[in-house]
C-alpha cells in the first residue's frame, strides 16, 4: 500500500493483508518523539555552539598572537645584527673575495678561465683599471664605460661597467629599494641570457662581477676595435680588411653569421635590436664579431655614416635615403666607395648582389626584410663569386639583376 504523506500510515509488502481485528495506528510514535527531543536539545545545541565559537575564537587570537610575537623578535635581531639606524636601507658591504651573488647564477660559476663563466672579485677589477681610471677607458654604451685591462693571468680583457644610477635625495627609502631589485634582476636575467651563447662571430662573455653594488661584465678584448672606427675615422691608407671588396663581403659575412645564430640558434632566440658598425668588432686576425644588419652592408659599400652631412649641404641625409634609390634602379656602381678601386668585373656582380641585399634588409615593413639565414645565404654565394672568379669574362651591370637575392637565381 502507499504511505501517506504525513508518515503516519505503516508500508506493507504487497503481498501481505493484515488480519480483520487489527486496528491501524492513528499517529507516528516516532514524529511525536522526534519533537519532543527537539525541544529539549535547543539549549544544548546553543551551549555547544558558543562553546565552538569561543574555542575557535581563541584559536584564531593565539596563532595571531604567535605570528606577531615572531615578526617582533626577527625585527629586532635584524636591528641588533646591522645598523642602528631605524628606517634607512644600507648598500651591501664591499668584499673582495666572497661577493653575494643570487642562487640562481650559481650554476654559471666556474673556478677558472675556459669554463663557463668566471666570476671576478671586485678587487682584482679595480686593480687591472687603477680603480677604474680614465686612462685605461676606451668607450661608452648603452650599458656604461669600457676599459680596457690585463688580469693577472695575462688576458686582455674590456670590462664593462654599468652606470651605478643616484636614487635622488627626493626619493623615498622603498623606491630606491624597489629601483635596485628591478636593476638587479635585469642585470642576473642579462647575465643568465649571455652565458648561454658561443659562436665564433659573437665577443665572448668571460665572466661578471655583481660585489659592492657593482654590475660589471668582463668580455674579450677585440684588438682592431670597432668597424665603425675604421670606416669613418682612421686616416688613409685604408685597414687591411676594408682595402678590397672581397674582404668587406667577408666582414659582412662574418658578422651576419653572428646574428644568425642569435636569431635561429639561441635558446630562446635574441633579437639584438642595435646592430650598427660600432658594435661589430674586429679581433686581431680581423675576424668580424658581434657585439652589442642592413644599415651595416650600406656602410661596406658606400662608406658614408648613417647620417652623412654633405659639404656644401646643410642638411644631412641618411645612408637609406641616398643608397637604395640607386641601387632600385639598377644603379649599384653609384653608391661604392670611392676609396676604393671599382670592383673587377668578376666582383662586380657578387657587389652588386649585396646591394640589392642591402636594399631589402632596411625595407620598412618587417615581413619583407630577408631573414638572417637568407642573408648569410646571400653573403655565401657573394663572397664564393669573388673568390671563384676574381676576373671572370661576364662582368659589368650586364649580369646585375635584383631577382638574385630572393635565392631563385644562383650565381
Amino acid at each position: 500500500m502507499l504511505c501517506d504523506s504525513d508518515g503516519a500510515a505503516i508500508c506493507y509488502p504487497c503481498g501481505y493483508t493484515p488480519p480483520m481485528n487489527a486496528q491501524a495506528p492513528t499517529s507516528n510514535p516516532w514524529a511525536s518523539t522526534s519533537h519532543h527531543m527537539r525541544k529539549k536539545r535547543r539549549p544544548s545545541d546553543l551551549v555547544i555552539a558558543m562553546i565552538s565559537f569561543g574555542a575557535g575564537s581563541g584559536l584564531v587570537v593565539l596563532v595571531a598572537a604567535l605570528l606577531v610575537a615572531y615578526c617582533l623578535r626577527r625585527r629586532s635581531r635584524s636591528r641588533s645584527s646591522g645598523s642602528h639606524d631605524s628606517g634607512r636601507i644600507h648598500a651591501e658591504p664591499m668584499t673582495a673575495t666572497a661577493p653575494r651573488v643570487p642562487r640562481r647564477l650559481s650554476m654559471l660559476l666556474s673556478k677558472g678561465p675556459n669554463t663557463t663563466v668566471e666570476q671576478f672579485p671586485l678587487a682584482a677589477l679595480r686593480a687591472a683599471t687603477d680603480v677604474f681610471s680614465p686612462s685605461h677607458r676606451i668607450g661608452s654604451g648603452s650599458f656604461g664605460a669600457v676599459y680596457r685591462a690585463a688580469l693577472p693571468d695575462g688576458r686582455e680583457v674590456a670590462i664593462k661597467r654599468a652606470e651605478r644610477r643616484d636614487s635622488g635625495a627626493s626619493s623615498s627609502a622603498a623606491a630606491a629599494a624597489a629601483r635596485r631589485v628591478n636593476h638587479e634582476s635585469a642585470f642576473v636575467s642579462e647575465l643568465s641570457l649571455l652565458s648561454r651563447l658561443n659562436h665564433k662571430n659573437l665577443v665572448r662573455l668571460l665572466g661578471f662581477c655583481a660585489d659592492g653594488g657593482e654590475h660589471i661584465l668582463v668580455y674579450e678584448f677585440m684588438h682592431n676595435g670597432t668597424l665603425h672606427d675604421h670606416l669613418h675615422k682612421r686616416p688613409a691608407p685604408l685597414s687591411p680588411p676594408l682595402a678590397s671588396w672581397p674582404s668587406r663581403l667577408r666582414l659582412a659575412l662574418g658578422a651576419a653569421r653572428g646574428i644568425e645564430y642569435l636569431h635561429t640558434y639561441a635558446v630562446p632566440p635574441i633579437i639584438h635590436r642595435d646592430i650598427k658598425s660600432s658594435n661589430i668588432l674586429l679581433d686581431a686576425s680581423w675576424s668580424a664579431k658581434v657585439s652589442d644588419f642592413g644599415l651595416s652592408l650600406l656602410e661596406l659599400l658606400s662608406g658614408c655614416k648613417v647620417i652623412q652631412r654633405y659639404e656644401g649641404s646643410g642638411t644631412p641625409r641618411n645612408v637609406v635615403d641616398m643608397a637604395v634609390p640607386y641601387i632600385e634602379s639598377d644603379r649599384v656602381h653609384r653608391v661604392f666607395d670611392i676609396r676604393l678601386p671599382l670592383p673587377t668585373p668578376g666582383e662586380m656582380e657578387a657587389v652588386a648582389y649585396v646591394g640589392y641585399l642591402a636594399a631589402d634588409c632596411v625595407r620598412l615593413p618587417g615581413r619583407e626584410r630577408p631573414s638572417m639565414s637568407e642573408v648569410v645565404g646571400v653573403l655565401e654565394r657573394a663572397v664564393a663569386a669573388c673568390e671563384e672568379h676574381e676576373d671572370g669574362p661576364d662582368g659589368g651591370e650586364a649580369a646585375l639583376s635584383r631577382s638574385g637575392t630572393d635565392g631563385s637565381t644562383t650565381m
